[in-house]
């Protein structure tokens, strides 16, 4: 007999892994367009990026719904992790629920790293565009930090003396 919250663990990991997989989707088409400056891409893929991560939000509320189900008891610890859960309501399917668990993780792992990747790139376009407005500011002359001649100003980008 499988045990009632079995059927829930299963749905809720199909959930996790259908999202990353269209988180990924998603991704693989962002950074060429971060390296491309196609902004009208970046920005249906922002909308759609919100969009998964509301569907994620919600998905990690269960999550912990359902760790929340699996109290200490006389002879097992409380589940602190899905994988805890796993090994409670799986009986046979145990082993293959946590492999699936354990490449969630995986993914998400993944996802992290190239959210990163992502952040890295629009920092560099960031600090490109900051450089470019200066040299436009000065005239394509760089004006001194210090001593005579430096701005008195409080901010690079409003120099009243440029």
């Amino acid at each position: 007999m499988s045990h009632p919250h079995l059927s829930e663990l299963k749905s809720l990991l199909r959930d996790f892994e259908s999202t990353q997989a269209e988180h990924l989707e998603l991704m693989a088409r962002k950074r060429p367009a971060l390296r491309a400056a196609q902004t009208e891409q970046i920005l249906q893929i922002a909308q759609a990026e919100e969009s998964l991560m509301g569907r994620m939000q919600e998905l990690l509320t269960r999550r912990q719904r359902m760790i929340r189900l699996f109290p200490a008891t006389t002879t097992l610890p409380e589940a602190t992790s899905l994988i805890d859960v796993a090994l409670r309501v799986g009986g046979a399917e145990g082993p293959k629920l946590v492999e699936r668990i354990e490449r969630v993780r995986k993914t998400s792992a993944t996802i992290q790293r190239e959210n990163r990747i992502h952040w890295i790139i629009a920092q560099s376009a960031y600090h490109a565009c900051g450089s470019l407005i200066e040299i436009l500011t000065h005239r394509g002359k760089v004006p001194p930090l210090y001593g005579k001649g430096a701005p008195k100003s409080n901010g690079l980008f409003l120099d009243k003396t440029a």
